[in-house]
């Protein structure tokens, strides 16, 4: 029975050689899940919708001029969503919740409540 270690100097996880899971992937994925619920958090940190955000152009003046987003309140952003956003993935284990955690937060992505736009 062949056995690798995960392609990680630092994991050295014995996995079977058939199922070595792409450690990159996962890791990947870890940002792609920070930068979505980093995303959300400044959404509601600043009051903006999905539409403002959306479009949103750099040096272009909008309707309502170049008013400043402004902070609602000085929340911290909160990674207890995701786990492995401040601890290392180990385990096959480890990798098997991060495909899972990842799934959750993609597939809630854009379902929190929008706030109101402002229309002054």
């Amino acid at each position: 029975n062949a056995m690798e270690v995960v392609n990680d100097a630092t994991s050295g996880i014995p996995v079977p050689a058939t199922k070595v899971p792409d450690v990159s992937i996962i890791r990947s994925s870890v940002i792609i899940a920070m930068t979505m619920l980093l995303k959300a958090h400044l959404k509601s940190l600043y009051g903006l919708t999905e539409e403002k955000c959306s479009k949103f152009v750099t040096g272009k003046k909008s309707a309502i001029g170049d008013k400043p987003a402004v902070k609602r309140d000085m929340k911290p952003i909160s990674w207890s969503r995701l786990h492995f956003a401040t601890a290392p993935v180990l385990t096959t284990d480890d990798i098997h919740v991060q495909k899972a955690t990842f799934l959750g937060v993609w597939n809630e992505d854009g379902l929190t409540a929008e706030p109101e736009e402002d229309l002054v």
